[in-house]
């Protein structure tokens, strides 16, 4: 699967993928992952890529011709691609949405706000789908499309070795999540792994599992 994101700040990126689980599912060429300045897609003999807000305002406002300019040229006629900016809006992110990203797309292209928010037109001739992560404000959309390429990641084919991995997890099956998990030693502060988790007992311990998740909706 490919990402392609698009951003003022390409650099913030740089530990992301060369970290951990999401490094390793590149190096395995599960995903690719490429950034976009967006700099480079300006008209502007600057590199400008900002400016004020007709009408008024605080701050400034991405303009909306170098963001069409890279989505035109990152949008592959040969890949089923869906286009997702990164702002402000009542369409939240969820487990859902990821696995309908890692089933259905094999390109998604993700437009990090920045600044006071982006030019409207962006979304009226470019954009399939405007995403917000929460109920909350952050600085830009690039650590939300960072959330968004691992969540999605994890459920594309081959990222994990094993194929049973996602069954149980949680948010997968239902709004449920998982069951609480124990390591050694046994006892902790003199709090003790329960007894069913010790017994050897299968049948019981699956009980014990499907009885102790939690569904979050209550």
């Amino acid at each position: 699967m490919q990402f392609d994101i698009i951003t003022i700040f390409p650099e913030l990126f740089d530990t992301f993928k060369t970290t951990s689980v999401i490094k390793h599912a590149i190096n395995k060429q599960v995903i690719t992952i490429n950034i976009h300045n967006l700099r480079d897609y300006t008209d502007e003999k600057h590199n400008k890529v900002d400016d004020t807000s007709y009408g008024g305002g605080v701050g400034m406002i991405l303009m909306a011709q170098p963001i069409i300019n890279a989505v035109k040229f990152i949008k592959s006629p040969n890949k089923k691609s869906h286009v997702v900016l990164l702002s402000p809006s009542p369409n939240f992110f969820n487990q859902k949405k990821a696995k309908t990203y890692a089933e259905d797309y094999e390109q998604v292209i993700l437009i990090c706000g920045r600044y006071e928010g982006v030019d409207e037109r962006v979304k009226q001739t470019v954009v399939d789908e405007t995403i917000s992560i929460g109920e909350y404000v952050l600085t830009g959309g690039e650590l939300a499309s960072m959330v968004i390429v691992d969540t999605t990641s994890r459920m594309v084919k081959g990222f994990f070795e094993k194929n049973n991995v996602l069954e149980n997890e949680s948010y997968i099956n239902g709004k449920y999540i998982e069951y609480p998990q124990y390591t050694k030693p046994e006892v902790v502060e003199e709090i003790s792994v329960p007894k069913v988790l010790i017994s050897g007992n299968h049948q019981e311990i699956l009980k014990w599992k499907e009885a102790n998740k939690v569904n979050y909706t209550n």
